[in-house]
């Protein structure tokens, strides 16, 4: 939320009068002189008004939150420094504005509740003259863990300062949870590094403007199933597919936080659709060549990203009292062996299995309404076929547009897509496997399956999506999804045979 920033030397000034002076204290108003670079007033629309006239000087802006626009302030009744964060505008109507003004004091409300020395301090709320919800909160010094990160060789951090930050983490995250509060975006941004007196500074979690509430009631409002709100990168893969947040899904966030402060980068990436795929579908990145940490901390991080939440840690202050321990004593280990791959699995893919050992189904992910129907016009005519059955080997050596086939297999993995009836299945024989988009749902795991169907190769489907004028985000979430899975060859179903 707070952006800290170096006090430069120069002459004092006072913060409400913003005029240099020449003592400790203003003779006018007798407010703490500070130096200019605090009371630097830049063009920014409110700069150098007020805020409840008697209390809140605007100053300069500081910086952009998910949910609004900070300013450094100045509160005269408490003779400090602040920050002010006007919260995002409604969208103009009555009805949208007491909505908006209602969202913002939940926040509020949300903050205000957490205890923590973890957990940036909240002082006020206010309405602007203007009618802007603002949230006042005590301004920080230092950087947040992405600056942190950027000027850090291979923008990684010694282990033992990435396990200090996540264990201060989790004891905030600790803290709200026993208000009931989730914050649903954990991010580097969001994670503040103040400036310490004496060796290193505390970590202070900003910015709840997504938080939602134990009860449910969340902070933004949001069309269920039409939106997903937070960053993919750290997002708990059940929010991709409209699961409600919980104390685990922060917890996930978490650990993607500890994986890229030693690794020095997410463990997946690419378009926000493939992000959640493949944290639901492939295991967890090894350590890179010389990164050794204690093998308790990798455990914990492999705890932390499991794609099923029941297989993570229970709790923030299980997190915390786990990374205590490593804190207090490990040892350096090479880095973890990964999970063997199945011959069986379709290349490019691997499977992530939860604390129990058992095998996860695939996890159903929110694909935009369009992009499923285009594709179920696209992919090719949905006829009746008269083919005689082929080995899967042999349907996709000699993939062709529309070319008509009867295959025969058993039902390796399913994903189905909430949308309709539309789903993913993979289908394998003695000769190989191949996955099957179709109109209906996905049969049984482990079942028979015997289908008719068309081909489509997969080299053919940017001009598919061209054709269909899908946004480039959602074209490169296709192409991502079809190659992660489908290999060179799809097959589009016609009909399931009995």
């Amino acid at each position: 939320m707070a952006v800290g920033e170096e006090t430069a030397p120069g002459s004092r000034w006072c913060p409400w009068c913003i005029q240099p002076i020449s003592g400790s204290r203003c003779p006018e108003c007798h407010c703490s002189a500070v130096s200019e670079e605090e009371v630097r007033l830049d063009g920014s629309e409110r700069a150098g008004r007020m805020l409840n006239a008697p209390r809140y000087r605007v100053l300069g802006r500081l910086g952009q939150g998910a949910m609004g626009v900070v300013h450094r302030g100045y509160d005269r009744i408490r003779n400090r420094m602040v920050a002010i964060k006007f919260m995002t505008e409604g969208t103009g109507s009555a009805e949208s504005s007491r909505t908006d003004l209602r969202q913002r004091v939940l926040e509020a409300s949300a903050l205000g509740r957490i205890r923590s020395p973890h957990v940036v301090e909240f002082l006020d709320f206010e309405v602007s003259e203007d009618g802007i919800p603002c949230l006042v909160t005590a301004l920080l010094r230092g950087e947040d863990l992405g600056r942190r990160l950027a000027r850090s060789p291979g923008h990684r951090i010694p282990w033992r300062e990435a396990v200090r930050i996540a264990r201060e983490t989790a004891e905030g995250l600790a803290a709200a949870h026993r208000e009931g509060v989730l914050h649903g975006d954990l991010k580097p941004s969001n994670l503040f590094l103040e400036q310490g007196t004496t060796g290193p500074g505390e970590v202070r979690i900003l910015d709840f403007g997504l938080a939602t509430f134990r009860s449910g009631e969340r902070t933004l409002d949001v069309e269920q199933g039409a939106t997903i709100v937070g960053t993919f990168a750290y997002m708990a893969p059940e929010l991709g597919y409209n699961q409600p947040l919980t104390e685990r899904s922060d917890l996930y966030s978490l650990g993607i936080l500890l994986y890229e402060m030693i690794v020095g980068r997410v463990p997946w990436s690419g378009p926000p659709l493939v992000i959640l795929a493949r944290k639901a579908t492939e295991p967890l990145p090894p350590l890179p060549d010389g990164c050794t940490v204690p093998r308790p901390l990798w455990r914990l991080i492999e705890d932390l990203l499991r794609s099923d939440p029941a297989g993570r840690p229970g709790s923030a202050e299980e997190v915390a009292s786990r990374l205590r321990s490593i804190e207090e004593g490990g040892d350096v280990v090479p880095e973890p062996e990964t999970v063997p791959e199945d011959p069986g699995r379709v290349p490019g893919t691997a499977e992530r299995r939860p604390a129990n050992g058992s095998r996860p189904s695939l996890r159903r992910f929110l694909l935009p309404a369009g992009l499923v129907a285009a594709a179920a016009i696209s992919l090719g005519t949905w006829g009746i076929l008269s083919s005689s059955r082929e080995p899967l080997a042999k349907v996709k050596e000699s993939c062709a547009p529309n070319r008509p086939v009867r295959v025969r297999g058993t039902v390796r993995r399913t994903m189905s897509l909430p949308l309709g009836r539309f789903s993913l299945f993979q289908v394998a024989d003695r000769s190989g496997s191949l996955w099957v988009f179709s109109m209906s749902g996905a049969p049984e795991e482990g079942g028979e399956v015997r289908l008719r169907g068309h081909t489509v190769p997969m080299d053919r489907m940017p001009s598919i999506c061209e054709g269909n004028g899908w946004a480039e985000e959602t074209c490169a979430s296709a192409l991502g999804l079809a190659r992660m899975w489908t290999g060179p060859c799809l097959l589009v179903e016609d009909l399931r045979e009995p």
